[in-house]
């Protein structure tokens, strides 16, 4: 006999015993008995192996203490706001209630960790109770669990001047008027969502190459405005290609344009993200 520390309300015994018997009359089979992180299970059949998978994805709060030495001015934290709403960030209101103020959302992956308490720790003093949200999603086609952090502001007059100025009928735009897309802001749109295509050959950092400037989720016209800005306001010689979305459009920095790129955002950024500029 076996144990899989599985809830047998969950799982049908029997099944579970014919289904291995199955597999025992085979000469390649495989069973992984493995323990993760949620309390319930199920059994899935993925190629050759029975892998467990949990019957729902979850979720949890950590309350963070405040860092010292962080002191960002009010423009600064409107800058970054600014190059956020031009990549990962959004803004978001309560459906139900009249005349309420907007609040910021933010969210990345654990293995960007170390940005995402940069931008905490700048959001500090509007984040309820220092907490942070931590989300486990569970796939079931790779049998894994995937990891984000989460912040979510105050709902406050701050964030819905940024939700006014960016939502029309509640689709995210790109401004006509880019003042507020300083190089700080250009820092910290390329830490949320860039892609660095280094040349053939380059490997050590560092490396030569362009960037992508993922901007599927505007409209070409928007694009194409924003590229044009780089190139008139920082002397950033861009173009547009097509996005991985069907008719979109996204903006590539070229090669010689990097080090530029990175004479005017690097000491805004978390070390940990050099590697986004091909460093």
């Amino acid at each position: 006999m076996f144990s899989v520390g599985l809830d047998v309300s969950v799982i049908n015994l029997n099944f579970l015993f014919e289904l291995l018997l199955s597999f025992i009359s085979t000469p390649n089979y495989s069973f992984i008995n493995e323990i993760s992180e949620c309390s319930l299970y199920c059994l899935a059949l993925v190629s050759d192996k029975i892998c467990p998978i949990p019957s729902k994805s979850y979720a949890e709060y950590i309350e963070i203490p405040i860092k010292s030495g962080i002191n960002y001015s009010l423009n600064e934290i409107r800058e970054i706001l600014f190059g956020s709403m031009l990549t990962d960030g959004n803004m978001s209101k309560r459906q139900d209630t009249l005349g309420t103020n907007a609040r910021f959302r933010f969210a990345q992956s654990t293995i960007n960790q170390s940005y995402f308490f940069q931008l905490f720790f700048i959001l500090y003093q509007y984040i309820s109770n220092g907490k942070v949200r931590i989300t486990h999603t569970y796939n079931t086609n790779t049998c894994k669990f995937y990891h984000a952090y989460h912040l979510e502001t105050l709902s406050l007059p701050l964030f819905t001047e940024f939700y006014d100025m960016f939502y029309v009928n509640k689709i995210k735009i790109v401004l006509l008027d880019l003042s507020l897309l300083t190089p700080l802001a250009l820092a910290h749109m390329i830490m949320q969502d860039r892609s660095f295509r280094p040349n053939r050959g380059s490997i050590t950092p560092p490396r030569k190459g362009g960037i992508i400037l993922c901007t599927e989720n505007f409209t070409s016209s928007d694009v194409i405005r924003l590229a044009n800005h780089l190139t008139e306001s920082f002397g950033i010689q861009c173009t547009t290609q097509k996005g991985q979305k069907f008719g979109t459009l996204r903006i590539y920095i070229t090669a010689g344009s990097v080090p530029l790129l990175i004479s005017l955002t690097q000491k805004y950024m978390d070390p940990s993200m050099y590697y986004k500029l091909g460093l």
